[in-house]
């Protein structure tokens, strides 16, 4: 008995239908990035309003591009550049046009506030059809290497001897550095705004500590994000819940672990109304005697005490379950281990699109 096998023949010419759509899934994620693009207000979109030259590609199609592309673990232009010949929903996103990669990694550069209504759109999206609920949240940060190489960072001696080739940018960085206190300062000339930072998993890196906040009820979005060069955490609380744009409303519970325990700014949460569950750091195993204790240790063992009530503790564990997810996809699934944009401002771009990408790929299996 013979063994049957699937003809194959490629000198005859494929008839491919002449609609692309034909050739994309009914739940690829594409459909669910293009309705959200076309949801988003493109008038912020950076463009080049003379019209002179060849005629430019839509904003919608360059931020489709952008976000699906990201959503799939896509993060260099020339990468993307591919994908619109080899992908088949990327070439349903672009209508089968094109884009060349530098014309990709410039609208990416210059469209920070698009991104960002992309962003709060997606999240309005999620709150009328009750995906988001912004009653708890989760924040945590996460470092990620900036796009320059932890060899390039230079100390004070070898800085004087670069002087004459980088004289008036390294003077300004100079300035900056000592101003904040550093009795050694180093500059990394690739991306003079990245610090050496460790890492949880124990190396150094080149790079910046990524903030989020994000949902602790429903499915874990992102719901606020922006970029330090702090290493540290304990700075970041009220920066983190900042930057959950007012469009989506505050939250009434922030769920914090022990690296954000600054007690003003929690207080400071508390009396805008948001009650912040932080475990106090270097807290004794028994509240000392009567005449030791001091007001804020006072206020830590209340919070402490707070902590301990077990209702609090079934909330609490919301915390783990929902930032860490959400790092985890990002970098660990998607591949997010570096930004491709350098310097404070684009990093804080990108981190954005990365938390649009995260979000869309979280709602488009839900939405109806």
């Amino acid at each position: 008995m013979s063994t049957k096998y699937v003809n194959v023949d490629r000198q005859t010419p494929m008839l491919l239908p002449p609609d692309v759509r034909e050739w994309v899934a009914d739940n690829e994620l594409a459909h669910f990035v293009l309705e959200a693009v076309e949801a988003t207000n493109l008038a912020g979109a950076r463009v080049n309003v003379r019209g002179t030259g060849d005629a430019q590609y839509p904003p919608g199609l360059m931020l489709a591009l952008l976000i699906y592309n990201y959503a799939t673990g896509t993060f260099s232009s020339r990468a993307m550049e591919r994908a619109g010949y080899d992908s088949m929903a990327v070439r349903y996103l672009c209508a089968n046009h094109h884009p060349d990669h530098d014309t990709i990694a410039k609208f990416r550069r210059e469209n920070g506030l698009l991104v960002r209504a992309a962003f709060v759109r997606v999240l309005e999206m999620a709150r009328e059809v009750g995906l988001l609920k912004l009653g708890t949240v989760s924040v945590d940060g996460t470092k990620i290497a900036a796009a320059a190489a932890k060899r390039r960072s230079l100390r004070r001696g070898q800085l004087e001897a670069e002087m004459a080739r980088l004289q008036g940018e390294v003077d300004e960085l100079l300035a900056e550095r000592e101003s904040a206190g550093r009795d050694e300062p180093t500059v990394n000339p690739s991306d003079p705004d990245s610090t050496i930072t460790p890492t949880a998993q124990g190396p150094f890196i080149q790079g910046y500590t990524a903030q989020a906040a994000v949902s602790a009820e429903g499915p874990t979005l992102i719901v606020g994000a922006h970029v330090v060069p702090d290493p540290h955490d304990r700075e970041q609380l009220q920066a983190t819940v900042a930057a959950i744009p007012a469009e989506v409303g505050r939250p009434q519970r922030v769920l914090a672990d022990t690296g954000y325990d600054h007690p003003d700014q929690i207080e400071t949460l508390r009396q805008g109304g948001i009650t912040v569950y932080c475990p106090p750091q270097n807290l004794s195993p028994q509240p000392p005697q009567h005449r030791y204790r001091r007001p804020g240790w006072i206020v830590r063992w209340q919070r402490q005490a707070e902590l301990d009530q077990p209702a609090v503790q079934k909330l609490y564990r919301r915390r783990a379950a929902s930032s860490e997810p959400a790092f985890h996809v990002s970098k660990r699934l998607l591949g997010f281990a570096r930004f491709s944009l350098r310097g404070l401002k684009k990093v804080n771009l990108e981190w954005d699109l990365v938390a649009l990408a995260y979000n869309c790929r979280k709602i488009a299996p839900l939405w109806a």
